[in-house]
């Protein structure tokens, strides 16, 4: 099964080390030294609720929404519908 690192990526992540060695940060692009590859990134930031609410398009906050999901999260990141959507996931295994 390929993971969602390979398809961005393109390369199977085996450690950190190996990781920080085959990827590296040009201004706001990783950089491969696998495969050439490239691609954007950009920052990610965590502004409070109460600042999302009062700044969303139509000013009322029904543009935010959360909610707890059981299932797979790959089929979400997939979907058209999370485009530019926030996906906090946990597992676990008892």
């Amino acid at each position: 099964m390929i993971t969602w690192f390979e398809v961005q990526a393109r390369f199977p992540k085996q450690s950190w080390d190996d990781v920080r060695f085959k990827l590296y940060l040009e201004g706001t692009r990783f950089h491969s030294r696998v495969n050439n590859c490239s691609f954007d990134v950009g920052p990610f930031s965590k502004p409070p609720l109460v600042f999302l609410r009062r700044n969303s398009a139509s000013g009322d906050g029904n543009h935010i929404r959360d909610a707890e999901l059981i299932g797979d999260v790959r089929s979400l990141n997939r979907d058209a519908a999370s485009a530019n959507a926030v996906v906090q996931f946990a597992r676990q295994f008892n």
